[in-house]
């Protein structure tokens, strides 16, 4: 289940433990600069609620997924989009405004 996969990379990242292989594509310093700034990020927001999504979406090959997540009394919008070959070609968390 795809939900369950993003809840598992989520989870990965809080703990620091991205990987490089995971993603199709990594733009430079996003390891390990940006890696450790979506952590430093989630620890601060406190532990996750439920995933709820709210868009799934076609870009080219890639499957685009975004899910409205709380955290305590702060709503962010967590994006990843799959390539073909199920890495990850996008992953985003950003504030829901």
């Amino acid at each position: 289940m795809v939900t369950a996969r993003l809840e598992a990379l989520l989870q990965r990242a809080r703990e620091g433990a991205l990987v490089p292989t995971e993603f199709a594509y990594v733009r430079a310093g996003f390891f390990p600069d940006g890696a450790k700034a979506y952590q430093q990020r989630l620890q601060e927001l406190g532990p996750p609620g439920r995933l709820v999504l709210v868009r799934r979406n076609d870009l080219g090959d890639d499957r685009v997924y975004t899910y409205e997540i709380a955290f305590g009394a702060h709503t962010m919008y967590y994006t990843v989009a799959l390539a073909p070959d199920d890495s990850v070609s996008q992953f985003q968390l950003r504030e829901k405004k």
